[in-house]
């Protein structure tokens, strides 16, 4: 049975134990594109990489890994 993954922005929030609106202000961004990058509707761009990094703690190189697991998601849901 293939491993079910979760989106690693919402790992992230919930290791942190934050509300959507507390991750996403801390990450400098509006409550609806923390939620679209959460549910994969959307990723970030390059743009927010460092703030997200910050707000979340995470290195540049996790917030990488988190944007392509979304990318990834959305090729395949296309």
């Amino acid at each position: 049975m293939p491993r079910l993954v979760q989106n690693p922005f919402l790992i992230r929030r919930k290791d942190l134990d934050l509300s959507q609106e507390e991750a996403a202000q801390k990450c400098g961004l509006s409550l609806s594109s923390w939620r679209n990058y959460e549910t994969g509707r959307n990723a970030p761009v390059r743009g927010k990489f460092h703030a997200i990094a910050e707000g979340l703690n995470w290195t540049l190189d996790d917030v990488i890994d988190a944007v392509a697991w979304i990318q990834r998601q959305l090729a395949h849901a296309a």
